[in-house]
């Protein structure tokens, strides 16, 4: 189980992101959409990083950079703890020294391949941080990934969402994420995850299932799911930024597969990976309404 926040916590973190954050456009990939009509799609389901959101990387792959130092000294500061005591660059080697550690010891006691952390415990174990109220670490984390991620809403996500609630499509997610993710997609869009639209028993969050991308479980528990519904495999639409991650694990519980290749900064297509070389998509949105058109909604 991840580590609780109470209502009153979690309202005063939106609140914390909407201000951290401001518009941003993503970078066109040059890529040319293949936009096929996939017919008989009774569920689509979304990654978030890089697809639904704007965003310089997924939580825990960046390391510590020069922009993470700094935001982990804004962030202390933010929360009215002097950063002066705080060695940054030791606090950023430390945690993801103890993510990995943390990922190896899971692989020893579970049968997972890719398991997920509980990044607030992680963070409440760095030795550099034991003088703050163990209280103030889930915002301690806002601060710090809002400033280092700068995310944004994808072009085009209002209008996706808006078409497919008025229709029997069900939406769901497949995510790598913790639990800032569903707070900051809150925050930036005005409305709660279920009042966009997703189907809350269709959101499948890494930190809630222990388990990461690429490993298939979590797209295993969520064609399970889609199989309550009487919805099968082919006739779910996934869509990714990442060829091996989001498309390739996708496909492989037979899921239809769309890259999404809308921003150069998150696009992932593991071109040195042998595996998946030669793996193509069932299509490529280089924007997000285009999945609107494959759908035959338009």
């Amino acid at each position: 189980m991840s580590t609780p926040i109470s209502p009153e916590d979690n309202a005063f973190l939106i609140e914390r992101i909407r201000k951290l954050t401001s518009p941003r456009q993503p970078i066109p990939t040059g890529m040319t959409p293949i936009i096929p009509i996939a017919k008989q799609i009774k569920a689509v389901m979304v990654d978030v990083y890089g697809t639904i959101l704007i965003t310089g990387n997924e939580p825990g792959l960046t390391s510590n950079t020069a922009h993470e130092r700094q935001s982990l000294v804004d962030a202390l500061k933010s929360i009215g703890f002097h950063p002066a005591s705080v060695n940054a660059s030791r606090t950023m080697s430390d945690l993801y020294r103890n993510i990995r550690t943390d990922h190896l010891e899971q692989r020893k006691t579970r049968e997972i391949d890719f398991p997920e952390v509980d990044i607030i415990e992680i963070w409440k174990n760095l030795p550099t941080l034991q003088d703050i109220d163990p209280d103030l670490i889930p915002r301690l984390i806002v601060e710090f990934v809002t400033r280092v991620e700068q995310p944004w809403l994808m072009p085009g996500l209002d209008e996706l969402l808006e078409t497919l609630n008025d229709t029997d499509i069900a939406l769901g997610i497949i995510s790598n994420s913790q639990f800032y993710t569903p707070l900051t997609l809150e925050a930036l869009s005005g409305k709660s995850v279920p009042e966009m639209g997703f189907d809350p028993d269709l959101c499948f969050y890494s930190y809630e299932c222990k388990a990461a991308k690429p490993s298939h479980y979590l797209y295993t528990m969520a064609a399970e799911g889609l199989a309550k519904r009487g919805i099968a495999p082919s006739q779910v639409l996934y869509i990714g930024n990442d060829l091996l991650k989001d498309v390739h694990a996708a496909m492989l519980v037979g899921f239809n597969a769309a890259l999404f290749a809308g921003d150069q900064q998150s696009l992932r297509l593991h071109e040195d990976n042998a595996a998946i070389r030669d793996h193509r998509p069932d299509a490529v949105f280089t924007h997000l309404t285009q999945a609107i058109q494959c759908l035959g909604i338009l």
